[in-house]
């Protein structure tokens, strides 16, 4: 059976603290509450996570703490959202090397606007998140809300609610 879990930071207005944990209608993973001092002194907690530090957190705290076969609601922050695919600033030799792992043959003199049009054209067989394939390692799915739809979060309202 699958149990539906929401997840949800928050930056208490009260303290100086950023909270980050998941959530069920049977409570709070209580193994992976995550508490730190706040590096900001605005509401925007988003300054307090970045990529590495959300996978590092998942991986180690939440992951092995939630029962098998979760569905895990989360929204399209940046710091859920780190993929494997090039983007434009990458270096060149950064493109070539992406092309090649993957397989993608191409001309040896192509400029990085040529590579980078090449990349386009294949992102859409890359493309993920690599959070979705650490949970679906794990046996779990990643169900993820609409971009700028954070009330359809039933976490936000448990994380008002309490504090």
């Amino acid at each position: 059976m699958l149990k539906y879990y929401s997840f949800s930071p928050y930056q208490n207005k009260y303290s100086a603290d950023f909270r980050m944990n998941l959530g069920s209608a049977s409570g709070f993973v209580q193994e992976a509450m995550m508490i730190k001092d706040s590096k900001t002194s605005d509401d925007d907690y988003h300054k307090e996570m970045d990529g590495f530090g959300f996978l590092n957190w998942f991986q180690k705290s939440l992951l092995p703490n939630i029962p098998d076969n979760c569905i895990i609601v989360m929204d399209n922050a940046s710091y859920h959202s780190m993929t494997t695919i090039p983007k434009s600033n990458w270096k060149v030799q950064q493109m070539r090397d992406w092309l090649t792992s993957n397989n993608i043959s191409f001309p040896g003199g192509f400029t990085k606007s040529e590579i980078w049009s090449l990349i386009k054209t294949q992102k859409s067989n890359y493309d993920h998140y690599i959070i979705d394939r650490v949970a679906k390692n794990a046996g779990h799915e990643i169900l993820r809300l609409p971009p700028y739809h954070c009330d359809l979060n039933p976490i936000e309202m448990v994380m008002i609610n309490n504090f």
